[in-house]
């Protein structure tokens, strides 16, 4: 089991052929862009990579709060390394 994070990134021309493909079939029920791209572009491979817990989804005012400390800290780490 995996925890997945955004954003997913395609080649635009990707992308693009694995929504065409959903909306010319009228397919609307994916869960995220790499659903789409595996099941309309079966040819393109999808890979995960390593990730990092800094790298978070701001969807609420606390988000935010979070994501500000977090660049704090990683401020105040880099000032020590000067």
């Amino acid at each position: 089991m995996r925890r997945g994070q955004t954003p997913q990134a395609f080649k635009l021309g990707t992308i693009k052929l694995a929504y065409q493909r959903a909306s010319a079939e009228k397919r609307f029920s994916f869960t995220c862009d790499c659903g789409v791209v595996r099941s309309m572009v079966p040819g393109v491979r999808v890979a995960t990579v390593m990730g990092t817990e800094a790298n978070m989804k701001v969807t609420q005012p606390i988000d935010l709060f979070i994501a500000e400390k977090l660049l704090q800290e990683a401020g105040d780490a880099a000032n020590l390394l000067i």
